[in-house]
């Protein structure tokens, strides 16, 4: 395939979707009516995906099985929701697992990497944070902008097709980011993490709020989460069924694909994301001890802008290489608590004007 054969991150024009109604199931039903050809479409090429990490479709489909069961326990009114979604999106709830799901159906592959991204939160005199968003260049178009108001809270979002929420912020002012980790007893036997991500968005109203929540959600697959509001912030992660909140000692915290955790890197997957993880967090502690950190929120986001010769803080697909393996800079998030803000630019940093970013309040 050659670079011109492939989309272009930068170029896509995210849809922004209202999700509200009477009831959860009233909100799902619309959503998905509304996203039904998109969700279709996810679902085909997650599955191709799947094949060509070495899952078969009984595999994913069993550890679907296994995580929408979670998911009722813990969250029943999401899972009400979603059901509802995929009944609008005319496809099996179990079938919109594979999406929101996706994540850890995938830490089943060998030699995989399910994911890459670099978060930065600056507690300064006004916390903000900031992320790219490093996927399949494949998925370029797949994936959209949410105001949600079914739960108890309204927030706003990125996510892929399908999935209720990734990065984003409530009207609490508390916002989600999410870097996937990779450990070695990964698995499915808890909630998606994309779908604790929402249940957070959906109910917390404080960092502390989202740190009882996450303690009391069984999560399968390794991940830092990592929550702010508008006066505090803690990176959380997960492995093997257990959690640790980081406690930086720095104003600006950065996290990659790593675990920081001792207890939990013995058995890190070092090979899905090293050295590149490494790397990233080298260059960007490196730009933060030189006082590279930006006073303004609009500027906070060329702090991951990656040049030749850098660690990639943005991706570029390569077009040498097959499905599966060409990863670029899907997006770059920005949240601000205070003013309850996301801000949202297609493709990298480096290449976001200031007319090309989106800003939505729940």
């Amino acid at each position: 395939m050659s670079a011109e054969d492939l989309p272009t991150p930068a170029n896509h024009q995210p849809r922004i979707v209202r999700v509200t109604g009477a009831d959860a199931r009233e909100c799902g039903a619309a959503w998905g009516q509304a996203i039904r050809a998109e969700v279709s479409t996810t679902l085909t090429r997650y599955r191709e995906l799947f094949r060509e990490s070495g899952i078969d479709d009984d595999a994913a489909e069993q550890q679907a099985r296994l995580m929408l069961g979670a998911l009722e326990q813990r969250f029943p009114e999401l899972h009400a929701e979603l059901g509802a979604l995929a009944l609008g999106a005319e496809i099996g709830v179990e079938e919109l697992m594979l999406i929101i799901g996706r994540t850890e159906i995938l830490s089943m592959a060998p030699g995989i990497r399910p994911g890459e991204c670099s978060t930065l939160i600056d507690r300064g005199h006004r916390l903000r944070s900031v992320q790219t968003w490093d996927w399949h260049v494949e998925m370029t178009d797949g994936w959209h902008l949410i105001h949600h108001a079914s739960q108890s809270r309204r927030y706003a979002a990125l996510a892929e097709f399908g999935q209720p929420a990734k990065i984003g912020i409530n009207d609490a002012g508390v916002g989600v980011h999410l870097n996937v980790l990779g450990h070695r007893r990964d698995g499915s036997q808890g909630v998606p993490i994309h779908a604790l991500i929402a249940g957070i968005l959906g109910g917390a109203d404080s960092v502390a709020h989202a740190l009882e929540m996450m303690r009391a959600t069984p999560v399968g697959a390794s991940s830092c989460i990592t929550v702010v509001d508008s006066e505090n912030a803690a990176m959380v992660e997960f492995a093997a069924g257990e959690m640790n909140v980081l406690k930086p000692k720095s104003s600006v915290w950065v996290h990659t694909n790593h675990f920081l955790t001792p207890s939990f890197s013995a058995d890190e997957r070092s090979e899905l994301y090293q050295p590149d993880s490494d790397e990233r967090m080298a260059l960007l502690m490196d730009r933060i001890h030189r006082g590279a950190v930006p006073v303004y929120p609009e500027d906070l986001s060329r702090v991951l802008i990656s040049h030749a010769g850098e660690a990639a803080l943005c991706c570029r697909p390569n077009p040498a290489l097959p499905f599966g393996q060409r990863w670029a800079t899907l997006a770059t998030v920005v949240l601000e608590p205070a003013a309850r803000q996301m801000s949202v630019a297609s493709g990298s940093p480096a290449e976001a004007a200031d007319d090309d970013w989106i800003t939505l309040n729940p």
